[in-house]
């Protein structure tokens, strides 16, 4: 009886505790602002709780340019990403909690373990097609913000 107890109050509090899983954490308009002041503008699925995060782009055919995926972590933090069960090469823009570009990783391959690092914590992580942070001119430096979102 005890531990059917105390196996409820564990259940209850984890459900209580943790974000609702969600298969769309909404939508919104990311400007990300190069160094040089050019504006490249994207329409984003945000990726809010923790179900979005896990799943992020997986199983996805295509990506069309000009769209991706925006990972808010809710705080900075180390974070790591892989390519499990993703059909396409992605880049990473690590942001951290300012807006500010930290780094990137081109072309993460498709269905990878490997872990591909944030070169020190940030909260937010840009997923857009592979090559198109080079063709765009992305790099440390630029600063990205959400425009609109619910």
């Amino acid at each position: 009886m005890r531990r059917r107890l105390l196996l409820a109050l564990v259940a209850w509090t984890l459900a209580v505790a943790a974000p609702a899983p969600s298969a769309d954490d909404g939508s919104a308009r990311l400007l990300v602002e190069r160094a040089d002041g050019t504006q490249v503008w994207f329409e984003v699925e945000l990726a809010r709780s923790a179900e979005t995060r896990r799943t992020g782009l997986m199983e996805r055919s295509a990506l069309p340019d000009g769209t991706g995926m925006w990972f808010d972590f809710g705080a900075e933090q180390a974070v790591t990403m892989w390519m499990k069960n993703t059909l396409i090469a992605l880049d990473m823009v690590f942001v951290d909690a300012g807006g500010v570009v930290v780094g990137v990783h081109h072309r993460a391959v498709p269905g990878s373990l490997d872990l591909i690092r944030a070169p020190r914590p940030v909260r937010y992580v840009l997923e857009i097609s592979g090559g198109a942070a080079r063709r765009l001119g992305l790099a440390a430096g630029d600063r990205a913000s959400l425009v609109s979102a619910p």
